[in-house]
């Protein structure tokens, strides 16, 4: 924590961070209230003068604890998220807090109105589990000394608590399965590949395919959203493909489950004629027809692991890295390959 200042120390103004910065007085309070369109770089350089100079926001002189904490998701309408939040709220009622929730539909500038809403209302802690935010956000909120939690996301320079993924281990699981029933030729849709997410669950299958030997052709790679809609229009492209893949590992539920739909609708058996692998296991994931291998990504764990870290790190200043475990859970939706 920052030393108090004295009563008659000089309070550090916008004007000395602006001088600092070589940036106008306006672009200061403009990254300091989250506003204006500042180049991100530009913004997190003047939080972190403003860290170094001592800057105490007027909010932040003006607060006192008030038991609630913010937390925000990518899309309120994924059924990853439900268990989440229930999960977060098993150890923040119990412990006092009250939790104001953020849904940001992967826009960053909703993400950032809203971190600028849980300022004001002095908020003493926050959960982010969205890629979709810079890094920008997090050091306005160290500016106002509000403990941080990320989830699934490099931490690398963030001086935050951070709940991490091994996707790893139940993604070579899922691989091991597939070729062990005679799948060679396996395609993936992975989610938008400008998150870190997506990206991390792309490495796990390369990964994982490679201590085979098998290779990931480019054209077996197609890119999804995280939304069912675009598993149904990545198994329309799949279908398409001369030869076929066997077998489809899609990067969530969502997407596995519009992929199978497609497969059906077209007239196909699934897996007779091509296995499908999620990850995520959400509740519908074992209630479709056929239910749905997948790689179990447990959410309400993943909601309680991340409200412990930011207690810990609220009540005790303990700034910690954790790792949720992946695996597989086998369903109907795989069997043999074709021959």
């Amino acid at each position: 924590m920052r030393e108090e200042r004295t009563r008659n120390e000089k309070r550090v103004t916008l004007k000395d961070i602006a001088k600092e910065a070589g940036v106008s007085v306006s672009a200061v309070s403009f990254a300091l209230n989250n506003k204006g369109a500042l180049n991100p770089k530009t913004k997190s350089k003047i939080l972190k003068i403003a860290q170094k100079l001592g800057y105490i926001p007027e909010s932040k002189r003006l607060s006192r604890k008030s038991y609630t904490i913010g937390l925000v998701i990518s899309d309120v309408t994924n059924p990853f998220y439900p268990a989440v939040i229930r999960g977060v709220e098993s150890v923040m009622l119990k412990n006092g807090y009250s939790i104001f929730l953020c849904n940001t539909d992967y826009d960053p500038d909703l993400g950032c109105t809203s971190v600028k809403r849980f300022i004001d209302r002095h908020v003493d802690g926050v959960i982010i589990m969205t890629n979709r935010l810079d890094d920008s956000v997090i050091d306005l909120l160290k500016l106002h000394e509000i403990p941080v939690v990320v989830f699934d996301r490099s931490i690398e320079g963030l001086d935050v608590s951070g709940l991490l993924v091994d996707f790893q281990s139940g993604i070579s699981e899922a691989v091991t399965h597939l070729v062990n029933l005679g799948h060679t030729d396996i395609a993936i849709i992975t989610g938008p590949q400008d998150l870190e997410t997506a990206q991390a669950r792309l490495r796990a299958f390369r990964t994982a395919l490679s201590r085979y030997h098998i290779p990931l052709r480019k054209d077996r790679i197609i890119e999804g959203d995280f939304k069912m809609r675009s598993g149904e229009e990545a198994m329309k492209k799949i279908l398409n493909m001369n030869p076929r893949p066997t077998a489809i590992f899609a990067s969530n539920d969502m997407m596995a489950i519009g992929a199978l739909r497609e497969a059906i609708n077209q007239g196909l058996k699934v897996p007779q004629d091509i296995s499908i692998v999620g990850l995520d296991d959400i509740i519908i994931a074992s209630y479709v027809n056929p239910p749905l291998t997948t790689v179990v990504f447990p959410q309400h764990e993943v909601g309680s692991r991340a409200a412990e870290l930011l207690l810990r790190l609220m009540e005790k200043g303990e700034r910690m890295v954790s790792y949720i475990q992946t695996y597989l859970v086998v369903r109907s939706s795989t069997g043999p390959a074709p021959r």
